[in-house]
């Protein structure tokens, strides 16, 4: 059908408008960010209007027990007023028939690799939990190539992936499954992530049907025997990124990590869906850091905006309206902070030893959702 001269205007109007309103990607160079101002859309054309509001977006863990404390509060609903943080969706690392939804919050279902192989009863207690939650977002695995995580090499987590796509999605077509969520996208971790598609391209016949991409973004060390998340299992490499502890609260590398894996899905075919990052956050201890909590609130505010704001016509979810990342949890709501618990981490939103306080970091996460969801 030919275009009306009407529509013929109003194409017109939004072929000039849009390269004005999509601001480019950041690019590393040379170790440093560089950004263009904007960008004509080339690739393809943009959704007008967000997927999700602020609020859908923004999510947190759950620390469900903590090694020592057996009255550990471990229920999204043992924290008061927790329905008034502007979280939208949570997970605990499980999977639930029955999850608690305060606030009516989006409850994010994992099936940890460490129940494979299955038994009838851990098959049935999986198709109950998606029979009864038709839709629910389903995450495999937690870290799967980490060490005291998944530690699973790419073929394996590979054969299990398929067994769980499958059973899901018979329990329950409209469930969306997301891939496990790697520590970060480091070039290690993407050479991890490239194993598993071939394999299960060789082995199955098909791409590897993932519904929602999803990693991490816990900036660590990558180096066997030291400190930080380790080679990823099945590689021979020694070494990958040596980030420093102060990296971990880095936002410039986040950024930079978030850009290289938005370029490697694009490469792959794989940016018309979209990306999640399911866990991160700052767990090194504020003592470590020259400015102790402010570093933190420093991380939080540069990541939350960019989040929020990026937005890229070839490497953003088009859908979308060209954002590099759709949804996130921080890390985490009640995790016990390590300079008062050893073994903690830092970041809590909560006192976990005080469930009715929140922490200068849960504060901050709350005003920061009220003020972005006015306008």
């Amino acid at each position: 059908m030919m275009p009306t001269t009407k529509q013929r205007v109003v194409f017109l109007i939004i072929a000039l408008l849009l390269p004005m309103l999509v601001p480019a990607a950041a690019t590393a160079q040379g170790g440093k960010q560089t950004y263009a101002v904007y960008l004509p859309i080339t690739a393809r054309s943009l959704r007008i209007g967000p997927v999700y509001s602020v609020t859908q977006r923004f999510g947190v863990n759950v620390a469900t027990v903590f090694e020592g404390e057996p009255d550990f509060p471990g229920s999204i609903t043992d924290y008061a007023g927790v329905e008034n943080m502007g979280i939208g969706w949570y997970s605990d690392w499980t999977f639930r028939e029955k999850p608690a939804r305060p606030g009516n919050m989006e409850y994010a279902q994992l099936a940890q690799t460490g129940l494979w192989p299955l038994d009838n009863k851990e098959r049935a207690s999986l198709r109950a939990a998606a029979q009864s939650n038709p839709g629910s977002l389903w995450i495999i695995g937690n870290e799967p190539e980490t060490r005291g995580q998944g530690q699973l090499t790419p073929e394996e987590y590979a054969t299990i992936y398929h067994e769980a796509y499958y059973l899901l999605k018979e329990a329950d077509p409209k469930a969306q499954i997301a891939i496990g969520g790697v520590v970060m996208p480091s070039p290690l971790r993407l050479k991890w992530l490239d194993r598993c598609l071939n394999y299960y391209k060789a082995t199955y016949g098909e791409k590897m049907p993932i519904d929602v991409w999803n990693i991490h973004m816990q900036i660590l060390r990558e180096e066997a025997g030291g400190w930080g998340c380790g080679i990823p299992y099945g590689l021979s490499e020694t070494k990958g990124r040596l980030y420093d502890i102060a990296d971990n609260w880095n936002v410039d590398i986040f950024k930079q990590l978030l850009t290289e894996f938005c370029t490697w899905l694009v490469e792959r075919g794989e940016r018309d869906k979209p990306l999640i990052i399911s866990e991160y956050g700052t767990l090194m201890p504020s003592s470590y850091m020259p400015n102790g909590d402010q570093d933190v609130l420093a991380f939080m505010q540069g990541t939350f905006d960019y989040m929020l704001d990026a937005r890229d016509p070839v490497l953003g979810y088009a859908d979308d309206e060209g954002r590099l990342v759709q949804r996130w949890l921080w890390f985490s709501l009640n995790f016990p902070s390590y300079d008062e618990s050893p073994g903690g981490f830092n970041g809590a939103l909560y006192h976990w030893d005080q469930p009715d306080q929140l922490t200068v970091f849960g504060e901050f996460y709350r005003d920061y959702v009220q003020q972005r969801t006015r306008y």
